[in-house]
């Protein structure tokens, strides 16, 4: 055994790195340049239908053009392998989650159970109402699957 380690052991080393480093190649080109940095979100301005990109850990709604709290998180999504995005849904927190989450630490066991309950969504279509996302509502509007064609939707972010 020691012969062979001592004869190939260099080549199985070389050879070991260069697969590594082809398979993360591979990996990496398709998950984040092709679907966007999972670090960054879309946020919809609701006063004047502006977008903008923003880290995924900013809580909605934030402060738009105007100073209001009007800036809420966009859910994009393609059918077409990215060549189009469209809007599915808007969602924001309540203003009791946004002061319960400066009251509980992030690592609190009951952390996520407390905000999720005040997590609001909307169909970006105008005037439609914030519904409670843990609700019969809220279920229909965060259940996009397909587009109006019936091609499977693939959530996306931003570059």
């Amino acid at each position: 055994m020691r012969n062979f380690i001592n004869k190939y052991g260099l080549i199985i080393a070389i050879s070991a790195f260069v697969l590594i480093g082809i398979c993360y190649l591979f990996n990496r080109g398709e998950s984040s340049d092709k679907w966007g940095n999972p670090n960054l979100a879309y946020f919809y301005d609701e006063e004047n239908g502006s977008e903008s990109i923003h880290p995924i850990t900013d809580r909605s709604p934030l402060p738009g053009a105007s100073g209001k709290l009007t800036m809420v998180l966009a859910q994009k999504f393609t059918s077409d392998n990215n060549k189009t995005s469209k809007i599915y849904y808007l969602q924001k927190y309540s203003e009791q989650a946004l002061e319960d989450m400066t009251k509980i630490s992030p690592n609190h066991p009951d952390y996520y159970k407390t905000i999720s309950k005040c997590l609001l969504v909307r169909s970006p279509e105008p005037g439609s109402p914030w519904v409670p996302a843990d609700s019969p509502e809220g279920h229909k509007i965060l259940n996009v699957s397909t587009d109006a064609n019936g091609k499977p939707l693939i959530p996306i972010a931003p570059p």
